[in-house]
């Protein structure tokens, strides 16, 4: 994980006063240039669902108070914006937590009830959501036409991704055509749709940042356009290219990018003074991790590798990156999203697992109605439990090294097969596994484990 330095945290601290006092200005400015970037990039829908965590600053409740708040709830997509941060649930509603100064989130998801959502992307004081039928609504700020205006006049077009940045808008049409909204004073937000528009290129993936753009084709080659003082548009893209790497994500920061090439390997273009980019990039591809997601934040970076861990870079102030990262090593991963000074990650149904849990399921291979629960007891009756077709959950492992009943009650007759188990614990490595020889399993019972500690437990009758 790479963390700021001392006298980088100094020099943080410094910059965000003058980035905060720079946003402020733009938001009476026509163009502010110079200004240090406010927000970050769009989200896609992950295709599982889990409950949501956070770290970073949570000054206006945009982080722990928002996550505290949706406990469990299970979702489909997040998006971590300025200071404020937007949800999906799984059955499709709008949640937001955070600064509302603009209507941008707890307003915006009450103007939202009743429509069905499958994706958000929180920006710097608007917010956009991508309904199922592919109408895209817009919230908050609209001073430079980013929200309800853009919103109006994208009516009527059958919409597949979204991407809110600080003061500007990308919209991505089923067809794979551009559309930009918002302030444009560096080409990030119109003038870059324009251009991709009568280049005629496809598109499948958009991501918008303080003030530039990118934009990846159907044949994985990535687009950029507005700011490019740190090489993060333009430049990275043109890289990209005489490189010919074909990619599969991106994501537009602050003033960094990222990219993932389809064989999951990490590239970066633009700032890198708080290791945000280039040196976070160069840590997880000497590492050889392969990733299968990235999101770009103000200062800072996330990582998610293929079987779901978090890796976290760049300014660490808040606890935002490689705190956050570290904060959660036992828990897998669906989907990130880095914001300006805080993140999300989507995790799977278990939660944040202790040291002392595994995450289980227990299915049948017959009469899925029929509700049967697997209960694992101590010699002095504690019990946890597993009940058949609700998905995966935690549970704490009650002892480990000694023998543990383990009973398959039956739903409709109450009968009982019971047999024994034996867990192991690596406590090096915080491995959990079962040794099948010294286990006697009820007939009918086995398992599956893979990493980490995720175990599914199936009975056959």
């Amino acid at each position: 994980m790479l963390l700021a330095s001392r006298s980088r945290k100094s020099r943080f601290r410094r910059r965000v006063v003058v980035a905060v006092a720079l946003a402020v200005l733009a938001a009476t400015a026509s163009a502010p240039a110079g200004a240090e970037p406010t927000a970050h990039r769009g989200s896609r829908a992950a295709e599982q669902t889990g409950p949501v965590v956070s770290g970073g600053s949570d000054d206006k409740g945009q982080a722990g108070t928002f996550t505290k708040k949706l406990g469990l709830t299970e979702l489909r997509d997040v998006s971590a914006g300025y200071e404020h941060s937007l949800a999906v649930s799984k059955d499709g509603r709008l949640l937001a937590g955070g600064s509302d100064e603009y209507r941008q989130a707890a307003r915006f998801a009450d103007d939202m009830s009743g429509v069905k959502v499958t994706a958000v992307s929180a920006g710097g004081g608007h917010s956009l959501a991508l309904s199922e039928n592919g109408t895209m609504f817009a919230g908050g700020d609209d001073r430079y036409k980013q929200g309800k205006t853009f919103e109006n006049a994208t009516s009527g077009i059958k919409v597949k991704a979204i991407a809110a940045g600080s003061a500007q808008s990308l919209a991505l049409s089923e067809d794979g055509k551009l559309y930009g909204g918002g302030l444009d004073h560096q080409g990030q937000a119109a003038t870059f749709a324009n251009d991709m528009n009568k280049k005629g290129i496809k598109l499948k993936a958009i991501s918008t940042g303080g003030s530039h753009s990118l934009a990846l084709s159907e044949d994985g080659n990535l687009y950029g356009g507005g700011d490019n003082r740190y090489g993060q548009a333009a430049t990275f893209a043109e890289e990209m290219e005489r490189k010919d790497i074909k990619l599969k994500a991106i994501s537009a920061g602050g003033s960094h990018s990222l990219a993932l090439s389809e064989d999951g390997k990490l590239y970066s273009g633009g700032w890198d003074e708080y290791g945000q980019a280039a040196a976070f990039a160069e840590e997880i591809n000497e590492k050889g991790i392969k990733l299968k997601a990235i999101s770009a934040g103000g200062f800072h970076s996330l990582a998610l590798s293929e079987d779901g861990k978090l890796y976290g870079g760049g300014v660490d102030e808040y606890g935002q990156a490689g705190t956050f990262a570290e904060s959660y090593t036992a828990q897998r991963f669906l989907t990130i999203s880095a914001g300006f000074l805080h993140s999300l990650a989507l995790g799977d149904t278990c939660g944040a697992m202790r040291p002392d849990h595994i995450c289980g399921s227990f299915e049948k291979t017959r009469n899925p109605e029929d509700v049967y629960t697997l209960i694992f007891k101590t010699d002095n009756n504690e019990e946890r439990f597993l009940i058949s077709g609700i998905g995966r959950r935690a549970i704490q492992v009650l002892a480990t090294g000694r023998l543990m009943q383990v009973i398959v009650r039956e739903g409709s007759s109450g009968q009982e097969h019971n047999g024994s188990v034996f867990f192991t614990h690596d406590t090096d490595t915080g491995r959990f596994d079962i040794d099948r020889d010294k286990s006697q399993l009820p007939e009918g019972l086995d398992f599956e484990r893979s990493d980490p500690n995720r175990f599914k437990f199936t009975w056959t009758d």
